[in-house]
């Protein structure tokens, strides 16, 4: 689970104050990511909705997960560009994925469907 990983990032970024920079490539990356990972979600739910595999439908929320980070990740370089001083912006998007992210996985694990 990748949650973890991203709360404690996030935390990291707030208290060292931490500003993002953007590279052409790591835009284009994101932007792709933003396109496709909705796309290939919605394809594996279905795929797993048809061969009744809660594994495959669970695949594709994580490809929701990764479309929404790459939103956030979009609209903070954006905003940061715009204005500086709101560097902060990308480790609290960073926070509320986390906590979607543990949210919906606790629900799994209690064998609740996804509330995407």
């Amino acid at each position: 689970m990748v949650a973890p990983y991203i709360a404690a990032q996030s935390v990291a970024d707030l208290v060292g104050g931490h500003h993002s920079e953007a590279t052409i490539g790591g835009v284009v990356l994101t932007a792709v990511a933003l396109l496709e990972m909705p796309l290939l979600g919605r394809t594996k739910h279905r795929l797993g909705d048809r061969l009744g595999s809660a594994a495959t439908s669970g695949e594709g929320t994580q490809n929701y997960f990764c479309a929404a980070q790459a939103a956030a990740v979009l609209t903070t370089l954006t905003v940061t560009a715009v204005w500086p001083g709101a560097w902060w912006l990308d480790p609290v998007i960073g926070l509320g994925i986390a906590l979607v992210a543990v949210r919906e996985g606790l629900g799994a694990w209690n064998g609740e469907e996804c509330g995407c």
